[in-house]
C-alpha cells in the first residue's frame, strides 16, 4: 500500500495571513517606537515570548516578564515607552490576528482530506490561561476539526522553524521522515553513491510557509517546501504535489464522510409487549456549535443526503443535527427490516398478532406521530427551540411542525416542498386525483408490493432514483415503440414516459401527461418495468456514496419509508381536527426550476399562508437539491440563517 501524503501549513502567514512581526510593526507605528523594537525583544531565544511558545511558561506568567524585557531594552536603546504601555495591548492585537483564519485554506484541507491526504497545522502558540473568553477555544476547535493534526509549540516543546517540530508532526501523522541524521534523504543520495543505489523515494510531505528559514528546516526534515507569496499560486503547487485538484473561492463544497461527524442515538419510546410496536430510536449525526439547526431528509434518502450542507452550516456558526428519519437507516421503528424479514416473521407462530398490529405499524408514520417523535427527540436532547430545514417528505414534516407545534420552532425552511393549503372539504385522496403526477402513490399503498420491487436490486434502485438535472436528457431510452422513457431527477421519474407540466393559471395547476399514464404501475406490473437492467451511476454520486445508500437500505429496507405514504387520509383527518392559522415564523421556501413534480409554481401564493416568507430559487436544479446544487443550496441557507439568527459569532 502506498504511503499517504501529507500537507503541513504554518499557522502564521498561511492559515492566517498575519505574522506576529506584522502586529509588532503596527504597534511600533502606533506608539512611535523604533521599527523592529518589539520584534527584537520577542525574538530573543531566552526571552519570555519564545519560552511561552515552547511551553516553559503560561501566558499569564509571560506578560509581566515580557513587559520587563521591553522596559530593559528601551533603557538600553534610549527609547521612551508610552506611559500607558502594557504587553496586554500587544497580546490583544496578536489574539485578534489569530482569529482571521482563511476560508481558502480550510477548503483546501477539506478537499485534501476527502481525497485521503493528511493535513496538519504547526502553530507557535502559547498556553492561554488568561480566561479572556472563548475565542481561543473556538479557534482550536475549528483547527482541530478541519485538519488531521494541530501541533502547538507550547505542547510540543519545540517551535517552528526547529527541525524537531517537523519531525514530531510527521511522526504523529505516521508519515516516514526521509532524512539521515540532519541531512535530507535526497541530499544523502547525491553525496553517497551507495545510498543512491535504490530508486529515489518520492517525498511524502509538503510544507507551506512565508518564511525562508522554516522552508530550509522543513527540507532538512525530508519534506518538500513551498514559499507562499501568493496563496492561490501556492495551492496550485499543493495540487501538483498531491494530485488533488486545487480549490478556489468558487469551488464546490466538500462533503463530510460518515467518520467525520459525531453519531448519536436517542431512545424515544421503549415497549415490551409483543403486540405493541417495538421501541422507537432515532439516529442522528452532529457537527458544530451555535443555534441548533435540524435537517430532515426525504424519500428514499438518509442523513447522508445533507453531506454537503453539514460542514458548511457548522462552519457558518450553527449546531447542525441531521436525522435518519423514522424508518430509515439506523433510526428504528416498527416493523423493522425489509420485506423478506417481515414476511418470514409474519408466517411465524405470532402471525395473527402481527396481522392485528400491521395497521398500528403504518400509523407510526403519520404526521401526528412523526411530529410528536421529533418533539421527544428535542426534549431528550434538551433543545427548547430549533430551526428546521426539510426536503421532500422532510419538507412536509417541517411545515407540519411549524403549523401545529410553533412553540418549539425558531424558524423553518423547505427545499422543493411547498406548504399546501388545507382544505377540510376535500379529502387527501380527492386532492391526489387532481394531480396525476402523484398517481404513483397508489402503487405504494399496499404493504409489501412496492417493497419487494424496490428491494430486489438496491444498487439498481438507487441508480434509477438519483440523477441530476443535467442528466435527465442523457439518461433517456426508447421504452416502447414511438415512446421515450426518461430516468429523471426525482423519485417519481420512473413512473413517466414523458411528463410535461405547465405553470398554473390562478390556483389551478395544469398537468399534462402522455396517454395511459394513470395506473401504469398497476397495468405494467411495477415501477421499473421497461427500464434497462444496467443503469449508469449518476455523476451526483461517487461509488462510495452509492454503497452507503445501498448498505443503509439493505439493513432497514423500504417498509418504513413507504409507510410515510400510507397515512395520507389519516394525516388529513388529524390536520382538520387541529386549530390551523398562518405560519408566523421566519420561513424560507427554496424552489428548483427543473424539479418535474414539485414545481416552483406550486409555491405561488404561499405568502398568504406564511407572511414572513423568504424565497430562494435555483433554476438549473432537479429534485435532489442538496446533491444537485450543493454550493447554491448552502449559500441560500447560510444567508437566510444568518439573517434569521442575527450576526454570526466573531469570525475565526
Amino acid at each position: 500500500m502506498a504511503a499517504k501524503k501529507a500537507v503541513l501549513f504554518n499557522f502564521w502567514g498561511v492559515v492566517v495571513p498575519s505574522k506576529p512581526g506584522g502586529v509588532f510593526h503596527k504597534l511600533e507605528e502606533l506608539h512611535n517606537l523604533p521599527r523592529g523594537f518589539l520584534s527584537s525583544v520577542a525574538s530573543k531565544s531566552k526571552g519570555a515570548l519564545i519560552q511561552a511558545e515552547k511551553g516553559q511558561m503560561t501566558l499569564n506568567q509571560m506578560i509581566p516578564t515580557f513587559e520587563a524585557e521591553c522596559s530593559k531594552q528601551a533603557e538600553v536603546r534610549g527609547v521612551a515607552l508610552p506611559s500607558d504601555w502594557c504587553a496586554s495591548r500587544l497580546l490583544e492585537e496578536v489574539r485578534t490576528a489569530m482569529m482571521d483564519v482563511q476560508d481558502l485554506v480550510l477548503k483546501t484541507s477539506a478537499s485534501l482530506r476527502y481525497h485521503g491526504v493528511l493535513t496538519a497545522v504547526l502553530a507557535n502558540h502559547w498556553l492561554d490561561d488568561s480566561a479572556s473568553g472563548d475565542h481561543p477555544a473556538r479557534l482550536l476547535c475549528l483547527l482541530g476539526s478541519n485538519f488531521n493534526l494541530l501541533l502547538q509549540s507550547c505542547h510540543a516543546g519545540h517551535r517552528v522553524p526547529e527541525v524537531a517540530m517537523f519531525n514530531s508532526a510527521l511522526d504523529q501523522l505516521g508519515v516516514p521522515s526521509q532524512q539521515v541524521g540532519d541531512i535530507p534523504l535526497r541530499v544523502t543520495q547525491q553525496l553517497i553513491p551507495d545510498a543512491a543505489a535504490e530508486p529515489d523515494q518520492p517525498l511524502q510531505a509538503l510544507w507551506l510557509d512565508v518564511d525562508q528559514e522554516s522552508l530550509k528546516a522543513a527540507e532538512t526534515a525530508g519534506m518538500e517546501a513551498v514559499l507562499v507569496e501568493n496563496l492561490e499560486a501556492a495551492l496550485q503547487k499543493v495540487s501538483h504535489f498531491t494530485g488533488v485538484q486545487a480549490v478556489g473561492a468558487e469551488s464546490p463544497p466538500i462533503p463530510c464522510s460518515p467518520d467525520q461527524v459525531s453519531h448519536g442515538y436517542v431512545a424515544l419510546r421503549v415497549t415490551t409487549l409483543l403486540c405493541q410496536p417495538p421501541g422507537v430510536r432515532t439516529h442522528y449525526v452532529e457537527m458544530g456549535c451555535g443555534p441548533p439547526v435540524l435537517l430532515c431528509h426525504g424519500f428514499p434518502e438518509s442523513w447522508y443526503s445533507w453531506r454537503y450542507q453539514i460542514p458548511a452550516l457548522a462552519a457558518a456558526g450553527f449546531r447542525v443535527l441531521a436525522l435518519d428519519m423514522k424508518g430509515y437507516g439506523e433510526s428504528t421503528a416498527p416493523p423493522g427490516g425489509h420485506t423478506q424479514k417481515y414476511t418470514q416473521y409474519k408466517v411465524s407462530v405470532y402471525s395473527l398478532m402481527i396481522g392485528k398490529c400491521s395497521l398500528a405499524d403504518i400509523e407510526e408514520y403519520s404526521q401526528e406521530k412523526l411530529c410528536k417523535d421529533l418533539i421527544s427527540f428535542m426534549d431528550k436532547m434538551s433543545i427548547p427551540q430549533v430551526t428546521l430545514v426539510g426536503h421532500d417528505w422532510g419538507g412536509i414534516l417541517v411545515w407540519t411542525m411549524a403549523r401545529y407545534f410553533p412553540e418549539r420552532i425558531r424558524a423553518v425552511a423547505s427545499l422543493n416542498t411547498p406548504l399546501f393549503p388545507l382544505d377540510p372539504s376535500k379529502p387527501a385522496s380527492e386532492r391526489l386525483k387532481a394531480l396525476p403526477a402523484f398517481d404513483y402513490q397508489n402503487y405504494f399503498q399496499k404493504p409489501g408490493v412496492a417493497e419487494a420491487e424496490l428491494e430486489n436490486d438496491l444498487e439498481r434502485t438507487f441508480k434509477i432514483f438519483f440523477s441530476s438535472s443535467r442528466e435527465a436528457v442523457s439518461r433517456t431510452r426508447p421504452a416502447e415503440s414511438g415512446q421515450d422513457r426518461t430516468i429523471s431527477s426525482d423519485h417519481t421519474c420512473f413512473l413517466r414516459r414523458v411528463v410535461r407540466l405547465s405553470a398554473h393559471r390562478g390556483s389551478a395547476l395544469e398537468v399534462r401527461t402522455s396517454a395511459g399514464l394513470r395506473h401504469r404501475s398497476k397495468v405494467k406490473g411495477g415501477l421499473f418495468v421497461g427500464l434497462p437492467q444496467q443503469i449508469p451511476r449518476s455523476s451526483m454520486l461517487t461509488e462510495a456514496d452509492l454503497r452507503y445508500y445501498v448498505d443503509r437500505f439493505r439493513g432497514s429496507g423500504f417498509r418504513g419509508p413507504l409507510n410515510w405514504y400510507r397515512n395520507n387520509q389519516a394525516n388529513w383527518k388529524w390536520m382538520c381536527s387541529q386549530p390551523t392559522g398562518k405560519v408566523a415564523l421566519p420561513a424560507l421556501m427554496v424552489t428548483a426550476g427543473k424539479d418535474p413534480i414539485l414545481l416552483p409554481a406550486m409555491s405561488d401564493g404561499m405568502e398568504g399562508l406564511v407572511p414572513n416568507l423568504s424565497r430562494g430559487h435555483i433554476e438549473d436544479c432537479g429534485h435532489w437539491t442538496q446533491m444537485d446544487k450543493p454550493a447554491e443550496t448552502n449559500n441560500i441557507l447560510i444567508s437566510w440563517l444568518r439573517e434569521t439568527h442575527g450576526p454570526p459569532a466573531p469570525k475565526l
